[in-house]
């Protein structure tokens, strides 16, 4: 598939599981991907999609499998991540997300996978402590300007011993 994420595709209310990975998609995210409230499973990976995400992005509070990563996204990352109470993978990896990663993180108690990795975060991990089911978190390269992870700290937690 190749073009445009069309603003037509809230109109899928009942829509489950939406997987739009590794087509030719290059676009900015509609803000009407926040009327898909049923949906358990988004993967959007290995597209061209840019600008930042919508807030409404947030009204997906059932979803289970966010898959963002390989594409042209920004910061900010939306405060409504924080509603996504069942969410057990977030890929935002492969980004051009920079500055701090939001404190939001740390909230998401059901998240498995994460992976955060090839972007231009820096600073102050978020505190991951009460992440317990949580058994990957991805890095991996360009964390932070320098082309390392030596910018970024992880706080004293029981999921970090070292």
């Amino acid at each position: 598939m190749r073009g445009e994420l069309i603003t037509e595709i809230g109109r899928l209310v009942k829509l489950k599981t939406l997987k739009l990975s590794r087509n030719e998609l290059e676009s900015s995210m509609p803000s009407e991907i926040g009327y898909l409230t049923d949906l358990l499973e988004f993967d959007a990976r290995h597209n061209s999609l840019y600008h930042t995400l919508p807030t409404e992005l947030g009204n997906l509070a059932n979803v289970m499998h966010l898959l963002l990563g390989s594409n042209l996204l920004e910061s900010p990352l939306p405060s409504t991540f924080s509603a996504f109470s069942n969410l057990r993978a977030l890929d935002i990896g492969g980004n051009q997300f920079n500055g701090t990663l939001p404190a939001l993180l740390g909230n998401l108690t059901t998240l498995v996978d994460l992976a955060v990795d090839t972007n231009e975060f820096t600073g102050m991990f978020p505190d991951m402590s009460r992440l317990v089911n949580t058994e990957k978190v991805k890095l991996g390269k360009r964390m932070g300007r320098d082309g390392g992870v030596s910018s970024l700290s992880l706080p004293s937690s029981p999921l970090w011993p070292w």
